[in-house]
């Protein structure tokens, strides 16, 4: 809950091999080689992922890379912005299939509530990510339980709680 990653690397800023019931809630994933979320196994070993409230920006293949679309039990509530608007996700069960996020909903009915936009960050060329006063990710999240921010800032500070790792704070 609440990272914040940025050039995740050649793999991915989160990476699985058979893994079942993660919660990957609230975390700001920017800027690597490959993706944001990358989870290498099928449904059998890998299965009930909660992927909420998140934003996945400028990753170089993908936001979100699965073999097996099954393994994914919620995924809602999430900005995505990836370089390629094609790309935002990555199917590899039969070979490499990328989906934008209107495919993605319609294909497998996840993604709902989620948003394709520049998350407007302070400035991620200085590693800044915080959000922008006029940030669509602000007040677009859930509530997931979680209190207080990666700034130990509370949660809640409009009428929703916010996209990514820092919820926005009136300057």
């Amino acid at each position: 809950q609440q990272n914040i990653i940025y050039n995740g690397g050649r793999v991915g800023g989160i990476v699985s091999y058979e893994s079942a019931g993660v919660k990957v809630y609230n975390n700001t994933i920017y800027g690597g080689e490959s993706v944001s979320v990358y989870i290498n196994s099928d449904s059998l070993y890998s299965h009930g992922w909660d992927i909420q409230g998140n934003i996945f920006s400028q990753n170089g293949r993908a936001e979100i890379s699965v073999l097996d679309p099954k393994s994914i039990s919620t995924d809602s509530h999430n900005l995505v912005f990836p370089i390629n608007p094609a790309h935002v996700y990555e199917i590899r069960i039969d070979g490499y299939e990328f989906l934008s996020l209107d495919q993605w909903q319609q294909r497998h009915q996840h993604g709902q509530n989620s948003i394709h936009a520049d998350p407007l960050f302070r400035d991620a060329t200085t590693y800044d990510f915080q959000l922008q006063e006029n940030s669509p990710a602000i007040d677009a999240g859930l509530d997931l339980g979680i209190q207080t921010d990666f700034d130990r800032n509370p949660r809640k500070q409009g009428a929703n709680v916010d996209l990514g790792a820092f919820e926005y704070m009136v300057q």
